[in-house]
């Protein structure tokens, strides 16, 4: 979660817009003349955390505390819940070209895929049962991998072209990652060849590699 709230201000730093973290009922937008906002209030007590950027100048924030989207509009600043949350969180989000936005689903155990211009939950899924937490997702190699930071597994949603599939693939994690106690498994990208996955382990600070397989090598011994 730590990775998540630090990602979200590098990227907001980036695109010269703050988020703060709570604000009255409705979005209250601060900006010069001729200038894009410097900050927009959310909901009170949306609880950001994951952030996606696009298609087109917005920006989505998904809420830690129901799991809602709200939609900002980067050029203006205006925006609104888009989406409502099932009553757990919204974590880790991407974005495909198609407007398509991958929610992971923290302590619900759960993905769902959203439509990012209408709002509708185009499909969701139930990725573990019992205790979990689907903490971040990537889409490369024609798939979804969402991480889990309390099971050593991670779960891949195969796409094809617009085709959803019915359920998620549960990838076991073997070899060098170890999960111990806190937050394990986390944040989550592509290597640069494009060969397979490089995911940190929270509680260790440590970087590892990760085939399409689920075998791990640990980053620096």
């Amino acid at each position: 979660m730590k990775r998540s709230i630090s990602g979200l201000g590098a990227i907001l730093t980036a695109l010269g817009l703050a988020i703060a973290m709570s604000g009255s009922a409705g979005a209250t937008v601060h900006r010069r003349p001729g200038k894009f906002p410097t900050s927009i209030s959310l909901p009170e007590g949306f609880q950001p955390e994951g952030i996606a950027i696009g298609p087109g100048p917005f920006a989505f924030i998904g809420s830690m505390a129901d799991g809602s989207i709200y939609r900002a509009d980067l050029r203006t600043g205006r925006g609104a819940i888009i989406s409502r949350g099932p009553g757990t969180p919204a974590l880790g989000m991407k974005i495909d070209p198609g407007g398509r936005l991958f929610v992971a689903g923290g302590t619900g155990g759960d993905a769902r895929i959203l439509d990012s211009h209408t709002g509708r939950v185009l499909a969701s899924y139930r990725l573990a049962t019992g205790k979990a937490f689907v903490n971040d997702v990537i889409l490369t190699n024609g798939a979804a991998w969402f991480t889990d930071s309390t099971n050593p597994v991670l779960y891949k949603l195969p796409l094809r072209g617009r085709q959803l599939p019915a359920a998620a693939q549960r990838i076991p994690l073997t070899g060098d990652l170890v999960y111990g106690d806190g937050f394990n498994a986390n944040g989550i990208t592509p290597t640069p060849d494009g060969r397979g996955l490089i995911v940190v382990q929270s509680n260790t600070g440590r970087l590892f590699r990760v085939d399409w397989s689920g075998a791990v090598a640990s980053y620096g011994g």
